[in-house]
């Protein structure tokens, strides 16, 4: 009886179901995705002058001539408004990116006027005003957390270019002046290397029109939205201000006066700290060589 009834139970299974051609297919690769989209915010920048060797010495000795009217001034400490680009491109499960960003501020809008003790020149008013563009590129890790909000940080290096550069310094309401019975400037621009076209063929400027340095940011997305909280920090630079007699420059032998010196006397580091909101017009689109 046992040949029967594995025989009946043989005949009883179900057929074996054949193997469909969907199923033979496998997942596709995961690839890196990039997104683009716009970005606005707002930039608390600071570009605070300070004195710079060796002109700090000359107050020890007493042959300052005109104050260091810049020092300790701020010529860009003004809420700024800031728009541009964004452009990243992210790992398979989108841990990393690589980010780029894009944006423009105005910079400046600086006016100070000051006494000069003199009453032949009594005052000097010094002027600035200039667009920022800055842009930046960087790597973010990105942490999930649910399923629509990513934590970020992130870190790179930024360069800013100064455009569009208007910078006066001007003794007000004279058309000449001088001291000893030597002739000094009236006025000029006090950012040279920001303006080259107002440069003086005699006192070239250190300043240049752009200036690199690291970042770091932090923040969260959540769908195609980006909030970042970041902090720039850009490399010093000095300035010549031609305009003003800053020592006397006196022969060692006999005292007396030979001329004064112009004041390349300042320093400063531009730092940006900043706030930022994005959206990805593109996202998730595949990278076709990755």
């Amino acid at each position: 009886m046992l040949p029967v009834f594995t025989l009946l139970a043989a005949l009883s299974a179900p057929a074996p179901i054949a193997a469909s051609p969907d199923s033979l297919v496998q997942p596709a690769p995961r690839r890196w995705t990039w997104y683009a989209g716009p970005t606005v915010g707002l930039a608390k920048p600071t570009m605070q002058w300070e004195n710079n060797f060796p002109y700090a010495g000359y107050y020890e000795t007493g042959q300052v001539v005109e104050p260091l009217y810049l020092l300790g001034e701020d010529m860009d400490a003004k809420l700024r408004p800031m728009g541009g680009l964004q452009l990243g491109l992210e790992s398979p499960g989108r841990r990393w990116a690589l980010h780029a960003e894009g944006t423009a501020r105005q910079f400046g809008g600086y006016r100070q006027q000051f006494n000069t003790g003199h009453p032949d020149f009594p005052t000097k008013t010094y002027r600035l005003q200039a667009t920022a563009l800055t842009a930046t590129l960087g790597v973010r890790y990105q942490l999930p957390v649910g399923q629509q909000w990513r934590l970020f940080a992130g870190a790179g290096w930024s360069v800013t270019k100064w455009a569009n550069v208007q910078s006066e310094a001007r003794y007000d309401g004279v058309a000449s002046r001088e001291l000893d019975g030597i002739a000094l400037p009236v006025g000029s621009s006090f950012m040279q290397g920001l303006n080259p076209a107002a440069a003086s063929r005699h006192a070239p400027s250190s300043y240049r029109s752009r200036a690199g340095g690291r970042y770091a940011e932090a923040g969260a997305h959540y769908r195609r939205w980006t909030l970042a909280v970041g902090y720039r920090r850009n490399h010093s630079h000095s300035l010549n201000d031609v305009s003003s007699a800053a020592h006397r420059q006196e022969s060692r032998l006999t005292g007396q006066l030979m001329s004064f010196g112009t004041a390349d006397g300042y320093y400063a580091i531009p730092r940006t700290r900043y706030v930022a909101v994005s959206w990805r017009l593109f996202d998730g689109h595949s990278f076709p060589h990755l």
